[in-house]
């Protein structure tokens, strides 16, 4: 079980919050990365800095906001001071939060392709050639060498599901959905990945409080 923050949490309740929840049993603490918010970087560093075992999860990082390459970089530098602690989750990003920075998103299943197959090969320290549609990248390794950063695809709809199962090391399914829903997901991954072991993850909203009745209310 993990925890995730969303980004609108002060920075200086953040090394506290991280401390509960690995002393509660987390085992991830998943850093959203919403434009406008707080930076998930640099969130995921002071979180790990403040304790000893938790994995800090970048959460949908955005190669429509981040190049697939600078992501790779992020996590393989993380993943260098804080060993075998960094997950990376690619996501398409919030459409509202997109269209507020004007930022467009063609082919969310192409693009997100890409970016995995790039993010892979340099985290495995490989020397990428990559010629897509929607991304370049020739004749270079990434400096920090190879990391073993698992990276997990939140995805929704089905084509993004069959990519998960086919190529990612997990799928994050988005909160306030359906057991039904769930299980159709689920089916688009099994499906997919075939004989790949792949990490099934779920976003689950929850209201915390000493108070029963509070905690409904909040």
């Amino acid at each position: 079980m993990g925890v995730s923050l969303q980004g609108a949490e002060p920075a200086a309740n953040l090394p506290g919050l991280a401390r509960c929840a690995e002393d509660g049993g987390a085992d991830t603490l998943w850093l959203a990365s919403h434009l406008f918010q707080r930076d998930p970087v640099v969130q995921t560093v002071m979180a790990l800095s403040a304790t000893q075992r938790i994995t800090g999860a970048l959460m949908s990082i955005s190669p429509y906001v981040m190049h697939p390459v600078q992501v790779a970089m992020a996590a393989a530098s993380l993943n260098e001071h804080f060993p075998g602690r960094i997950c990376l989750c690619l996501g398409a990003g919030a459409p509202g939060d997109l269209d507020a920075a004007g930022v467009p998103r063609p082919k969310p299943v192409a693009t997100l392709a890409e970016s995995l197959e790039i993010a892979k090969s340099l985290l495995s320290g490989d020397v990428i050639n990559h010629q897509g549609q929607q991304f370049r990248v020739t004749g270079r390794s990434l400096e920090v060498g190879p990391q073993v950063v698992p990276i997990v695809l939140a995805a929704t709809g089905p084509r993004m599901l069959q990519l998960a199962g086919r190529h990612a090391d997990g799928v994050l399914l988005s909160a306030a959905t359906s057991v039904e829903f769930v299980r159709w997901s689920l089916g688009q991954v099994s499906a997919s990945a075939e004989t790949r072991n792949v990490h099934r993850i779920g976003l689950v909203f929850a209201s915390v409080d000493n108070d029963e009745g509070k905690a409904y209310k909040k």
